[in-house]
C-alpha cells in the first residue's frame, strides 16, 4: 500500500497521509472473463496486512460477480472465480468457509 498527502482541513496546518490501495483499478469494469482477469492481475504487497488481502478478495469477487451477469458465455466460470475470491476472504477472516455461490 503506497502513501499520498493530502491537505489537511483549512484550521490545521498538518498534512493528513491517506492510503492508497495500488492493487485496485479504476478503469471501466470487464465485460469478459479474460478482460477481468487482467482488470484484477495486481495484488496487495506479500507483506501486506491482513485487512488489504480481505479487502483485495471482497474486491476481486465483487468483479467476477459483475462479469457473470454480463458475460453468458463465461457465466458459471466467471461465478466459481468469484466464489473463490469470497472463500479466501472468508477464511482470512477466521469463518471457515464461504457459502455455496448462487449466480442469479
Amino acid at each position: 500500500m503506497s502513501t499520498e498527502q493530502i491537505a489537511g482541513p483549512s484550521t490545521s496546518s498538518a498534512a493528513h497521509v491517506r492510503k492508497v490501495e495500488a492493487w485496485r483499478n479504476s478503469a471501466r469494469l470487464p465485460m469478459t472473463l479474460q478482460a477481468a482477469h487482467d482488470y484484477v492481475r495486481r495484488t496487495p504487497d506479500e507483506k501486506a496486512p491482513r485487512a488489504e488481502w480481505i479487502a483485495y478478495y471482497v474486491w476481486r469477487s465483487e468483479i467476477y460477480r459483475h462479469v457473470s451477469a454480463v458475460d453468458t458465455r463465461h457465466r458459471y466460470e466467471a461465478g466459481a472465480n468469484a466464489w473463490l475470491a469470497k472463500d479466501n476472504a472468508v477464511k482470512l477472516q477466521g469463518f471457515g468457509e464461504a457459502e455455496a455461490a448462487l449466480i442469479s
